[in-house]
């Protein structure tokens, strides 16, 4: 009896993995259909309209200066040009900013500090206050680790004067540590998947798509129309994006427009931004996916779509439970039905989207493409590895409770540098690492039951056994180094 039922909750567990899967791979096919679909470059408006760069900064030491300067490079006309350095600092940053805006203002920009006496609302608080400042037509934002082309707005604002409903224009990111470290070259993968093949399938076929939080510009009417930055989420990003889908507004996505951004170069402060991206997806899903099928005027493609991005954060709960059950069924060895083989192969569709971002998504020959297609296996041990601390993530939103913004440290990294080394911003060792390294060891236990009798769950135990050990190892090691002065980078829980 209990084996029957454990089962029946795996075969049920793998279709909804199998249901995600099948998802990618109709993103997919729409990214392949409609990728050479280009629009072509609107042209300049007579003349420039004034706009805002919101730089938000907290103890943004490494590259708060380099930031600065890098936006004060734009070709855009000094006297339509806004610079807010939106500072919620608490460390050296506050000078180190403050010297960097007083020589650019005494080189006649129009840049400015805004300090608030306190983080509330986080990010969100901070872009709000900048935007209340300002009367400028469009906003521009930019995390601390971004490097923009000095043409950036030159080739994104004529976009918005060629339709008028258009709400934001979405820039590609790119990698400026890619080649730091195996890490890094793995998270390059995961962040294409989305940047180079979900973007541009979502944004040329009508569906609903987001902004990534930076790298973007914004209609200022946008934004306040849609009830402006709100805080009762930790993704405010995806939170604007949908409202303002909601209410009639367009957004779009350029893939040939790259900015370079740093990649976490440290498997905990990857694993806390994931947390925290995935801890305010599933916010947003709570608080927005009655009013997506509410709203009138959105397609059924637009409406599906949405929910699926919404809730693709949900498959981390329903993978770890499988692996979960894989020592059970490996002892107990119930029969499976032989359709469940065709049905987990559609979760294969992630992997074949992280494939496609590569082939397609540049130009660098085929050597180049190998060598980043060969990074896929890591991709999956990552994914799966990650799924502890992304379902605590997830529970905790559905359960309603309430997180702190957890920043992601910046060490101004480029090219094969490993600059964090010694840095003044560290993580600590987070519980989900001991869990990790438990649950690999519980998988190894379901591998050698597995080889005893149950040949058809080898693959799914010796998975488990690999990526959480692979992640919770990866976690232990690089929180255990000395780092002398460091900052530590904690959770806070409100």
């Amino acid at each position: 009896m209990w084996a029957d039922a454990l089962n029946y909750l795996y075969i049920f567990l793998v279709i909804v993995i199998s249901i995600y899967g099948m998802h990618a791979l109709i993103i997919s096919t729409l990214y392949l259909l409609r990728f050479r679909r280009c629009p072509p470059q609107p042209e300049a408006p007579k003349e420039w309209p004034l706009v805002a760069v919101q730089l938000p900064f907290y103890n943004e030491l490494y590259v708060a200066e380099r930031m600065i300067d890098t936006v004060c490079a734009f070709h855009y006309p000094k006297d339509r040009l806004i610079i807010q350095v939106l500072d919620d600092s608490t460390d050296k940053t506050i000078e180190l900013v403050q010297a960097r805006v007083d020589y650019y203002r005494n080189q006649g920009y129009q840049i400015e500090v805004i300090r608030r006496p306190n983080r509330e609302g986080y990010k969100a608080g901070a872009l709000a206050e900048g935007l209340a400042a300002t009367c400028a037509e469009f906003v521009a934002v930019f995390d601390a680790d971004f490097l923009p082309q000095p043409d950036f707005l030159q080739k994104v604002i004529p976009y918005f004067f060629s339709d008028p409903r258009l709400g934001m224009v979405q820039a590609r990111w790119g990698h400026l540590n890619r080649d730091s470290n195996l890490l890094t070259r793995t998270q390059a993968l995961f962040l294409d998947g989305h940047q180079v093949v979900e973007q541009v399938a979502r944004s040329r076929s009508n569906l609903l798509c987001n902004f990534n939080g930076s790298g973007g510009v914004w209609r200022a009417e946008c934004i306040r129309d849609s009830g402006g930055w709100q805080w009762d989420t930790l993704s405010e990003d995806i939170d604007l994006s949908f409202r303002a889908q909601l209410k009639g507004w367009r957004l779009t996505f350029l893939p040939d427009l790259i900015v370079p951004a740093e990649i976490p170069p440290t498997m905990p402060i990857f694993q806390r931004q994931q947390y925290r991206w995935t801890f305010g997806y599933i916010q947003v899903f709570r608080k927005l996916v009655v009013k997506l099928w509410k709203t009138p005027g959105l397609t059924l493609a637009q409406r599906i779509g949405g929910t699926f991005q919404l809730s693709t954060n949900l498959a981390n709960l329903a993978a770890l439970t499988i692996f979960l059950l894989s020592v059970p069924l490996a002892l107990l060895h119930p029969r499976q039905p032989s359709s469940l083989e065709l049905i987990s192969m559609a979760s294969c569709g992630p992997t074949i989207l992280f494939a496609i971002s590569q082939i397609f998504g540049y130009k660098d020959g085929f050597v180049r493409t190998l060598d980043r297609l060969i990074h896929l296996p890591v991709l999956v041990l990552l994914g799966i590895g990650l799924t502890i601390s992304n379902s605590w993530a997830v529970l905790g939103a559905l359960s309603g409770r309430k997180l702190a913004f957890i920043r992601t440290p910046k060490f101004s990294l480029k090219g094969r540098k490993n600059g964090w080394h010694g840095a003044q911003y560290t993580m600590t060792i987070q519980p989900e690492v001991w869990f990790e390294l438990i649950m690999s060891i519980y998988c190894a236990v379901g591998l050698s039951l597995a080889l005893r009798g149950a040949p058809e769950m080898i693959p799914l135990t010796a998975l488990g056994m690999l990526s959480y050990g692979y992640v919770g190892c990866a976690g232990l090691v690089e929180t255990n180094r000395p780092k002398k002065k460091a900052q530590k980078v904690e959770v806070e829980v409100a």
